[in-house]
């Protein structure tokens, strides 16, 4: 879908775009059939079905990632390593002459 306003200024024309992201998505037969039945069922199509059935998704993962139980999983500071004083680094690199 791709939305057009225009804009007129002094300068020209200006077209601005809003563009969607197509995503192919590859089906067994029996899949394709159920998801054209349901979205007939429900009066839909299997586009518009699986479009609702993805920001369904989208915003779920959105609450789950603020919530707070899942936050401490997903805690960045829990997957780094050791820190070291400007010292310690110092000494790492030290070059010593015999």
């Amino acid at each position: 879908m791709i939305i057009c306003t225009t804009f007129t200024d002094n300068v020209g024309l200006i077209v601005k775009y809003k563009k969607s992201t197509k995503i192919a998505v590859r089906l067994e037969p029996r899949e394709k059939q159920l998801l054209f039945y349901f979205a007939t069922r429900l009066g839909l199509s299997p586009s518009a079905l699986v479009r609702n059935q993805i920001k369904t998704m989208l915003n779920e993962l959105e609450e789950r990632v603020s919530d707070a139980h899942f936050l401490n999983i997903t805690n960045i500071t829990a997957l780094q390593g050791p820190t070291y004083t400007q010292e310690e680094i110092e000494k790492l690199f030290e070059i010593e002459n015999d």
